[in-house]
């Protein structure tokens, strides 16, 4: 159990450097974002996901972003750009060529995980409203020019992931709804723990 610990421990501290370096290098289509000078938000964030992830997806993904980062890409670059398609299409349109191709197999995982995912978070904005709706806005269709949506931020992180790497987090919210737990659910809760709430309920 240590050896695993301590092999999780180091996973996650290379994904979070690396990640970060990424993020607050990210050339925005306007002025630098605040987000980008805000570590300790960031931090919160990713790690509340990757902990809910299983080992299994946590070093897939973990061999995406070392991959992206040998080859001089940058994820979260081409998160932002996948996001554009629903947030500035005309914008996307002239640097969609600059993009990877995302294969047939890839895109329907991509949107087979987005509809779990929103099915999933519309049962919790039903059972944690307060908890839900202190973050982003959860519909494309309110995306405007100051928020992002839930909806869209995952359309394009999830286009960044390996086929691998979605196969694998399809395969762990299948195996947590077999335990009457979801996904969503799991990230929420550790994100109200590090902001001190005992649970979704407290917020």
């Amino acid at each position: 159990m240590k050896e695993t610990a301590t092999h999780t421990e180091r996973a996650l501290k290379d994904l979070l450097s690396t990640e970060w370096e990424m993020f607050t290098n990210v050339n925005n289509r306007a002025k630098r974002a605040p987000c980008q000078d805000d570590k300790k938000t960031f931090t919160i964030m990713r790690i509340s996901q990757f902990l809910a992830w299983d080992e299994a997806t946590l070093e897939s993904y973990l061999q995406d972003v070392k991959a992206a980062r040998d080859r001089g890409l940058n994820l979260m670059t081409e998160k932002y750009a996948r996001m554009m398609e629903r947030t500035w299409p005309e914008e996307y349109r002239q640097l969609e060529g600059r993009l990877p191709r995302i294969p047939p197999e890839k895109m329907k995982l991509v949107r087979d995980i987005l509809a779990r995912q929103m099915n999933s978070l519309e049962l919790l904005d039903k059972k944690y409203p307060r908890a839900v709706r202190r973050g982003r806005p959860l519909y494309s269709s309110e995306d405007s020019s100051t928020e992002t949506s839930t909806e869209t931020y995952l359309y394009g992180e999830l286009q960044t992931y390996s086929v691998k790497t979605l196969q694998l987090c399809l395969k762990h919210m299948d195996n947590l709804q077999k335990e009457g737990r979801s996904l969503n659910e799991e990230i929420l809760t550790i994100t109200a723990r590090f902001y001190g709430f005992k649970d979704l309920g407290c917020i």
